[in-house]
């Protein structure tokens, strides 16, 4: 009794990330056991939920037979109406238009057919719809590379191998393939596999000869012939990669990609099924349809939430986009009807905000959404795109933005207030509406939270150094590098920045920004000739060598040791215990509530000395010329309404709500459940065994009190509303933060081609020219 029950009392886990709730229940935070039960698994509540969906909206043909399908490595619908199926132990099934199944090749006449000492890997079968009088071809993998592809002719689906190969690789590892998905041009099969060494390989395959070749290295998840020859490709990297899922067209003979459209990232993507030239799909939530020529993708109805982290079988009946999966079975969700109006948003819209997207088409099932993308970047691009037959609706800005205030100045984007209401626009930060508005129109609703470019001076590390006095202007915060650089930089144990990797640019920049921010708080043109930035960019000049130089020794010493060059702390946990080294300078790009007592260190003083840090937020605006503005703006307005918890606390000044953390909530009903067990059991238990138990559930008490009740507390909340009254959003600086001009003009300053008087005489011009012919001079 007393291992049982001392493996039960666990003392609460440290906090974590904080997890996503359960799609189908909000009763737990805790993705493997849903509605709160433990079953380790699939969670037998959800199942039940998911059988109660099916039976609500599947098609009523489907309701009797549905269920009752097997479970499927693949599906293919045939042109005279009946449905093929692999099942996970290699037998084809065939389902006629009664809606019966029956079997059709059993597992030893499918092996028969294979090349000896061919070991099936029947989770990795695929049916594709076969040419020249076949019915179907079998794919069939095995796990050492090996590929075997079998036609099935007639009623019987008479069995020939018609290829059977290994896979050319140029690897010496053993890899062991799964086959994602395959597509047939002719007399050409093409192959996509991906390995356990997360490495993609996309095979052409000769039926004609027995000859392949390898295509493309691209992560491609599915793949369809089209009628020019070239290859409709599905390029989906894993979750945790930073590249791009897309639409692309793929060259059939050379593998040369080109991109369609953009699809949300960080989801894996799977269900293919094709209805006509319509191709629908999952992320295991929304089921997304594209239509040719394949440069966009709509929502189109919804799935409770399943793994498409594998291939998932799916076919379209009768507007029923049917799956299978190992879990749930055989579901079928129907589809939209045909919406009333369809929205088109600009494509860089977050994951974050896609998700709330489709939140709110939930309970507007009459509207639809397409993500396009397009090139537009000046105001004069902007406009034209609005005014053409691929216009949007809704456009996203990142702010400051050279084409948004000409935009909202000359009439083209839809005044949002009299659609939306005051409440919430008007409980914005000041300085994040105030871009936004003109004339009291509201042009714009913000869609994140701001980001801003400051450094932090963390005053312990100060002190151990011996140093006193924060810097109040640039010049003194030189003199402080300088002074540590020269006394302190070979022996201390505080670093100078939490990682110094561009702080040399960086400090470049913070200089140009803080000029711009003198200039913008005393109404005047942008320049850069006055005494006191002459000065300080002399000091930086003499200052960037040893900075340099520090950089890469820091660099060299990071890359040549074990750890990982981001485990010196972070934008926010600067100070906590992954930190392995403290640091003088936290160089963050964010304002999120920090728990420590850092000094803002952006030197942007206004005339009146007020700490101006730079500011960037992102934006959507309506096109003034969209045929559905209600929808649009009410779309926005839900997601204004409902931005993440981080999101509100920066938007809205006087949004203070206290958030349980998850992990506490979560270890302290841990601790709850363990108590009332103990007293169910505490009878039978022996002095000794009681003795244990209590010491065990104190222990756990203990560990909750280093768990934050809440995700920031009531102090650090009010921190960090105490610095966003400082951040500004600088127009100016948005003219010129990536101009090539001013980037060669920088250059040849520190290759010593330029003068001091030089630079600042042409800096000012070029920045000046930008600024008059963007009409917004301060």
């Amino acid at each position: 009794m007393t291992a049982c029950f001392t493996s039960t009392l666990r003392s609460p886990s440290p906090p974590s990330r904080r997890a996503k709730p359960c799609a189908s229940c909000t009763t737990s935070w805790t993705c493997r056991t849903w509605c709160g039960c433990n079953s380790g698994g699939f969670c037998p509540m959800k199942k039940l939920l998911c059988l109660l969906l099916t039976l609500l909206l599947i098609h009523p043909a489907l309701a009797e037979d549905a269920l009752d399908a097997p479970d499927a490595a693949s599906l293919l619908s045939c042109a005279d109406g009946t449905v093929l199926a692999v099942s996970p132990d290699l037998r084809v099934l065939r389902r006629d238009s009664a809606g019966d199944w029956a079997l059709i090749l059993s597992a030893e006449q499918i092996s028969a057919a294979c090349p000896p000492r061919f070991m099936p890997d029947a989770a990795n079968a695929l049916l594709l719809p076969s040419e020249n009088g076949a019915y179907a071809l079998l794919l069939l993998p095995d796990a050492s590379g090996q590929i075997a592809v079998l036609s099935l002719t007639g009623a019987t689906c008479e069995l020939t191998r018609v290829f059977a190969d290994f896979l050319p690789t140029d690897s010496e590892m053993t890899a062991q393939w799964t086959l994602l998905s395959a597509a047939r041009a002719g007399n050409t099969l093409y192959a996509a596999f991906s390995s356990n060494f997360a490495t993609y390989s996309t095979y052409a395959l000769s039926l004609a000869d027995g000859s392949s070749f390898l295509l493309s290295d691209a992560p491609i998840r599915f793949l369809m012939p089209l009628a020019d020859g070239q290859l409709l490709a599905c390029v989906n990297p894993p979750i945790s990669s930073i590249d791009e899922s897309c639409f692309a067209l793929l060259d059939a003979d050379s593998g040369e990609s080109s991109r369609l459209c953009a699809l949300p990232a960080h989801k894996a993507y799977a269900g293919f099924a094709l209805d006509g030239d319509s191709l629908y799909f999952t992320d295991g939530e929304t089921i997304y349809c594209a239509a040719p020529p394949y440069d966009a993708v709509e929502s189109v109805g919804y799935l409770p939430s399943l793994d498409t982290s594998a291939r998932l079988p799916a076919l379209m009946v009768d507007n029923c986009y049917c799956v299978c999966n190992a879990e749930l079975g055989f579901f079928a969700a129907q589809l939209h009807t045909a919406p009333r109006c369809t929205l088109r948003v600009d494509a860089r819209l977050s994951n974050v905000n896609r998700a709330l997207v489709s939140q709110h088409l939930r309970a507007h099932p009459d509207v639809a959404v397409v993500y396009a993308p397009h090139n537009a970047s000046t105001a004069p691009e902007y406009r034209q795109h609005m005014e053409s037959g691929d216009a949007l609706d809704i456009y996203a800005f990142t702010l400051p933005n050279e084409s948004f205030i000409p935009l909202r100045d000359k009439g083209d984007l839809l005044d949002l207030r009299p659609l939306m209401g005051a409440d919430t626009p008007d409980s914005l930060l000041p300085q994040v509406l105030a871009p936004l508005e003109k004339a009291g129109g509201l042009f714009a609703i913000p869609c994140g939270a701001p980001s801003v470019s400051c450094w932090f001076l963390d005053q312990s590390s100060l002190e151990s150094l011996g140093l006193t006095g924060v810097p109040t202007t640039y010049a003194d915060l030189m003199t402080l590098i300088s002074t540590y650089l020269t006394d302190f930089a070979s022996d201390s144990d505080v670093a100078l920045a939490d990682n110094p990797s561009g702080m040399a640019d960086s400090l470049f920049q913070q200089l140009f920004w803080a000029q711009l921010a003198r200039c913008e708080a005393s109404g005047v043109l942008p320049t850069f000739t006055d005494a006191d930035f002459v000065a300080a960019l002399r000091q930086y000049i003499a200052l960037r060598p040893a900075l340099v130089d520090y950089e890469t020794r820091w660099l060299a010493e990071r890359s040549s040791s074990l750890g990982d060059l981001g485990d010196t702390g972070g934008i926010v946990t600067v100070l906590s215990v992954s930190s392995s080294q403290p640091s003088l300078l936290h160089l963050n790009t964010s304002l999120t509530p920090s728990k420590t007592d850092e000094v803002p260190l952006l030197l942007s003083f206004s005339e009146g000395g007020a700490l101006l840090i730079p500011m960037t937020y992102p934006v959507l605006a309506v096109n003034r010329r969209s045929a559905y503005p209600d929808d649009a703006a009410s779309l926005l307005s839900y997601l204004l309404d409902n931005q993440p918890y981080d999101a509100k606390l920066a938007l809205l000044p006087d949004y203070a709500a206290l958030q349980p953390n998850p992990a506490y909530t979560e270890a302290a009903q841990k601790i709850l459940d363990d108590e009332a067990l103990y007293m169910q059991y505490r009878a039978t238990l022996s002095p000794l065994e009681q003795k244990q138990a209590e010491d065990i559930l104190a222990d756990a008490r203990a560990a909750l009190h280093q768990i934050p009740p809440d995700v920031y507390s009531a102090a650090e909340i009010a921190t960090y509303h105490a610095r966003l009254n400082h951040a500004h959003l600088l127009e100016s600086s948005f003219w010129v933060s990536g101009d090539q001009h001013v980037s060669t003009l920088r250059q040849r300053l520190l290759d010593g081609e330029c003068t001091v008087e030089t630079f600042v005489q042409e800096l000012t011009r070029i920045v000046q020219m930008m600024t008059l012919e963007s009409g917004v001079s301060s």
